[in-house]
This record gives C-alpha cells, structure tokens and sequence, in this order.
C-alpha cells in the first residue's frame, strides 16, 4: 500500500491543479492604444466558447476562464478586435486600436489669429489654411496645411510660413506628415537677423507611444560683425507621461553646426 501512495498524491494534486485553474480569474481594463481612453462597452469573449462579458464604465472587467489558460478576443465598435492569451490569475491592460477612419470627420476650415507677443511685439496676426481628403484612399488620405503669420513692434519682427501635408499615409499603428517650413526674425535693437527655411518629416506612433519629428534645413545669421549660413538638423518628440490620462510632454531641438 505504501507504493501506491506517491501516485495517489500526484493524482490529488493534479485534480486539485485543475479545479483550481477552473476557477482563475482575468481581470484587466481595455483602453484606447492612442488616447489612453478607458473604453466601455467593451466585448471580452473567451474563444471557442460562448462565455463573456462587457467592460464597465471605467473600462474594467473580469472574467473566469474554463481552463488554465484561454485566449481573449476584445472587440468594440470603431476598433479592430484583437485577440490575447492569457492564464488564470493574470491582470492585463488591452490597447485597442481604432479603425483608422478618423479623418472622415475632418472638414475645410479658415482661420484667422490674433496675438500679441506683449513688450517685444505687441501686434501679430496668422492665416491658417486646412484642405481635407484630397484623394479618396484608405491609406492615402493627404490633407493640406497652410499657417502663417506675422509679429511685429518696437523694432522686432517675425514672420514664419508653414506649408504642409498632414496625413500623407495612414495605418492603424502610425501616421506620417510632411512640412516645409519657412522663419524669419529682426532684432532692431540687437541688430541681429535670423532666418530658417526647413523640410520636416513627422511621425505619430512609428517608434513609440507618442510621436517623434526629424527635419533638414538651412539657417542664415546676420549680426552686427559679419553674418554666416549654415545648414543643420532638428529633432523633437513628444510622449504621453500617463498610460489613462491625457497628459503629454514634447520637445525639440536644432543644431546649426555653430549652435543648438
């Protein structure tokens, strides 16, 4: 009798095993990938089965699985559905990812600023120009962007164009953008002058959450004692610091080969 007793034991804890997995718990929350959104409504399903359940309000839910381990499949309105395997006890968070039709809702518009720069230079003013959906792909949805502006007073100007087109090619993971832009700035009393004229290319999503921007250019300086042009780099980011809340960083920077 005692041989038997190892094999016994293996077998309780094998069922034991079993019905413990039998009972495991997933819980999570869904969001959306870009905004960081709680989504709700939400439709986890266990695959194969015709077991699931819906995220609350604030995007949570839990689920018990049948077996040690299954395999999700998150789906919502306006989003791709995605699929997960997960294992009894895990706590996971889903990132959905939108259906990339977002610029159906983009319209022509005309706008027109006013701002002042205050002690410097108090006047200023911009046109900014926006052109939706200049060819009907799903891909391949550009849209022009015209800005530009001018600032002025007590010596000081600055004048900068911006001419651009935004959504030149469009997936569910990453948008691309390109940007020719154009700065000019007098320093009276300073007599300085700079001048800038860059090509841009920006990035939502390609590296990581956020977006990053890399451009070339032309730079040209005019002081007092002589002036100097020279060509140069820029680079900038941007990063949401929060995976739920809206809240984003970003930076840039030039170097000129004489400066940053």
């Amino acid at each position: 009798m005692k041989k038997c007793y190892p094999l016994f034991l293996t077998l309780v804890g094998l069922l034991l095993g079993n019905s413990g997995y039998a009972q495991g718990i997933v819980r999570g929350m869904v969001v959306d990938k870009w905004g960081s959104s709680a989504l709700r409504g939400a439709t986890i399903m266990i695959l194969g089965t015709t077991t699931g359940v819906a995220t609350d309000t604030d995007g949570t839910f839990s689920i018990a699985l049948p077996q040690p381990t299954a395999v999700l499949e998150i789906s919502m309105i306006g989003y791709v559905t995605k699929r997960m395997k997960v294992r009894a006890g895990d706590q996971v968070i889903i990132e959905l990812k939108s259906n990339c039709h977002a610029d159906f809702f983009y319209n022509r518009y005309v706008g027109l600023g006013l701002y002042s720069g205050l002690k410097h230079a108090p006047w200023g003013g911009d046109l900014d120009l926006f052109y939706p959906h200049l060819f009907p792909s799903e891909r391949f949805q550009p849209a022009i962007r015209l800005e530009t502006g001018f600032q002025a007073g007590n010596g000081n100007q600055q004048r900068y164009s911006s001419l651009g087109l935004s959504e030149l090619f469009v997936t569910c993971d990453y948008n691309l953008d390109v940007a020719f832009d154009y700065q000019a700035i007098h320093l009276g009393r300073k007599a300085f002058d700079f001048e800038r004229r860059s090509f841009t290319l920006n990035a939502d999503g390609l590296l990581w959450r956020g977006g990053s921007s890399l451009g070339i250019g032309k730079a040209a300086y005019l002081l007092a004692d002589g002036s100097q042009t020279n060509y140069g780099v820029e680079a900038g980011t941007k990063y949401s610091l929060f995976q739920h809340f809206p809240i984003i960083v970003s930076g840039k920077a030039a170097w000129w080969q004489v400066c940053w």
